[in-house]
């Protein structure tokens, strides 16, 4: 018996295509099962602008803006409040989502969250 996989494009849409080739039997015989390939869609990336603002406020925002977001979008907090430097990332680690931080003037940082949920 042989496995073939192939990814074929149709007018229905992307899908995987396996064909599984039967020789045991006499002529070769052929299984086809086709699986649907979920659409990819663009990431959707977003701004928030938390200069000036003090605690809780830029977590706060951070939080509300997250929740609009969908699942693997980003959201860049601009922030130059050294508390919201440590309770945003902490956050997000908590929640469970990705996020790299960026010192991008003496005192101001941008923390890019990826939302994991």
């Amino acid at each position: 018996m042989v496995k073939m996989r192939c990814r074929i494009n149709d007018h229905t849409g992307p899908a995987f295509m396996v064909g599984v080739f039967d020789f045991r039997s006499g002529p070769p015989q052929t299984h086809h099962l086709s699986i649907p390939i979920p659409e990819v869609r663009n990431m959707a990336e977003k701004t928030l602008d938390c200069l000036g603002e003090a605690c809780p406020v830029p977590l706060i925002r951070t939080q509300k803006a997250l929740a609009e977001l969908a699942v693997g979008d980003l959201l860049i907090v601009q922030i130059d409040h050294s508390c919201a430097m440590k309770n945003i990332p902490e956050w997000a680690n908590k929640t469970g989502h990705n996020f790299e931080i960026q010192e991008v003037d003496d005192g101001q940082w941008e923390i890019a969250i990826e939302r994991g949920h």
